[in-house]
């Protein structure tokens, strides 16, 4: 009987360091899995959509993003699609939100690099005579 208790006691003395290892080895190994997440988010917000891929998201092609009111009319319909409200992925709506920002921002920059060449262009013929 001694034994038994001797050998029991030498088992949990054994087995309890064994799990409060365990349990730290998690903490860590969570605590360092939280930290590369939020290195991959902080990277990959880093990145900009290329047009090509933002006309992709709103469902387009290359010709059909130039135009910004068929991009603000698939851009409305998928984001309301994507409304977490509605069921909906927060993640797909920033997506979404994303590809409509660098489409209109590339229509924004591609009127006033046109607008700019014109007066430059007008300037110049004004001058002449």
């Amino acid at each position: 009987m001694a034994l038994g208790q001797y050998l029991a006691r030498l088992v949990a003395s054994m087995t309890i360091p064994m799990f409060r290892a365990i349990g730290i080895a998690y903490e860590k190994a969570l605590s360092s899995a939280r930290r590369e997440g939020a290195n991959a988010a902080r990277e990959s917000l880093k990145k900009r959509m290329t047009p090509i891929e933002a006309a992709e998201v709103l469902n387009l092609t290359t010709t059909e993003a130039k135009d910004l009111s068929l991009v603000e009319k698939n851009f409305r319909r998928i984001f309301e699609a994507n409304d977490p409200k509605k069921g909906g992925s927060f993640y797909l709506q920033s997506k979404v939100y994303s590809a409509h920002q660098v489409l209109s921002q590339k229509k924004k920059a591609e009127t006033q690099q046109s607008s700019s060449t014109d007066s430059g262009q007008n300037a110049g013929t004004s001058n002449r005579r």
